[in-house]
């Protein structure tokens, strides 16, 4: 049975392991000038942006979209993993069994510290929740994963993982996130939560 993990590599191979397909020259690139596309609009804007820099036609480029180019990046596998496996490492995290303590509670408040999540599930918990959490956005895909009560171990601690794709925009992913944290929360107050529609529109 296999790990559930991926290769992983670095955030900047990500982006020659997603547009080098579409042309030889991105190879060569610079990599400041391979970061700067994301100033450009997700899309079309962004691969004309990617033909400029590489001084060629956008015809040359061997995709019809940007989610195309996308799909077949996360077709490969890589810095990917499945959800369930995913969820055996945060709760190997939970019970301190992959670093030592002391990494470990640098690991979890490096996560309560994240901002990124601040309108996604956090968004939906009450004030002063203990959340040790990371997000990741490529085109089209939002995931928000984390630990509740994560100082508590593994017997006290709860596993978050949600993700989302394929929506119109950005914010209705969020919402769904913070739908379910507002549904997190209830059930720890041991309340029933009310399904409000807002996951019908993640």
């Amino acid at each position: 049975m296999g790990s559930g993990f991926g290769p992983i590599t670095a955030l900047q191979q990500v982006r020659y392991d997603v547009y080098g397909p579409l042309h030889p020259g991105v190879a060569d690139v610079d990599n400041m000038a391979i970061v700067a596309l994301r100033n450009a609009e997700a899309g079309e804007p962004r691969l004309q942006a990617l033909a400029r820099a590489l001084g060629v036609e956008r015809s040359d480029l061997r995709t019809e979209s940007l989610k195309a180019a996308f799909d077949d990046y996360h077709g490969s596998g890589t810095n990917a993993a499945t959800l369930p496996a995913f969820a055996r490492m945060l709760e190997r995290v939970a019970a301190g069994e992959l670093l030592s303590p002391a990494s470990n509670d640098l690991l979890l408040s490096h996560m309560r510290a994240i901002s990124t999540g601040d309108r996604r599930i956090s968004a939906g918990l009450p004030p002063g929740t203990d959340f040790a959490q990371k997000t990741g956005t490529q085109l089209e895909r939002a995931c928000n994963v984390g630990i509740l009560d994560a100082g508590k171990g593994r017997e006290g601690a709860t596993v978050v993982i949600a993700c989302a794709e394929d929506y119109g925009d950005l914010a209705q992913a969020e919402q769904a996130f913070q739908w379910l944290g507002r549904a997190l929360g209830k059930m720890a107050s041991g309340a029933t939560p009310r399904d409000d529609g807002a996951a019908g529109r993640g």
